[in-house]
């Protein structure tokens, strides 16, 4: 992976409707490009090398809310047109996918029932599963490893952090000037409002 190869992706998925095809291990290749650039930054601490990384991330993100979109409405359809096509997912996202498509099938088959005059019997339990499943869109690419998850904060330190144990018991710092991290959203938060750091 590398920042044309992303950039192509990116056109490519923006100039088509459909769900554009990815290599298998494109999440796990963006991780490892992701971490390499993260390693620069810290060994230069260049300007070049921080607005490199604030690009990556800010492409990565457009493709991820593409292919999200493009997920959802192809399950709309699906369900519309009574339909087993299936979109061009990579791995990771086919099971995200076929949830979504269950547990729309789920909430139609309810409302089936109401359109006949019957109560709908969508509990709550169902209800919160079905919005669990559409929520996995969100975990869809998060890399494992060394602090990169697209879902958590980028922050820039501007003092010294000492290590602490966030809400999720796993232990962070201690942290310098200039370091580039990336911690849960409420961690980072902290220490956004208590200006030990900055949101890059």
């Amino acid at each position: 992976m590398d920042y044309e190869t992303l950039r192509r992706l990116q056109r490519t998925e923006r100039n088509n409707a459909d769900l554009a095809s990815l290599p298998e291990d494109f999440y796990t290749q963006l991780a490892e490009y992701i971490n390499s650039l993260v390693k620069e930054y810290k060994r230069t601490g260049s300007p070049q090398d921080i607005m490199k990384l604030e690009n990556v991330i800010k492409i990565s993100k457009d493709i991820f809310q593409r292919r999200s979109q493009k997920m959802l409405l192809h399950a709309l359809r699906t369900l519309k047109e009574n339909s087993n096509s299936a979109p061009e997912l990579v791995e990771i996202e086919k099971k995200c996918y076929r949830d979504i498509v269950s547990s729309l099938e789920e909430m139609n088959g309810e409302f089936e029932k109401v359109l006949t005059g019957e109560r709908p019997v969508l509990g709550t339990e169902a209800a919160e599963e079905a919005s669990k499943a559409l929520e996995k869109i969100e975990e869809i690419g998060e890399p494992a490893g060394e602090e990169q998850t697209l879902n958590s904060v980028l922050v820039r330190i501007l003092q010294n952090v000492p290590k602490f144990v966030s809400s999720d018991m796993q232990e962070y710092g201690p942290f310098q000037p200039r370091d580039l991290v990336r911690l849960p959203e409420k961690e980072a938060r902290l220490l956004i409002e208590r200006g030990f750091a900055e949101k890059v």
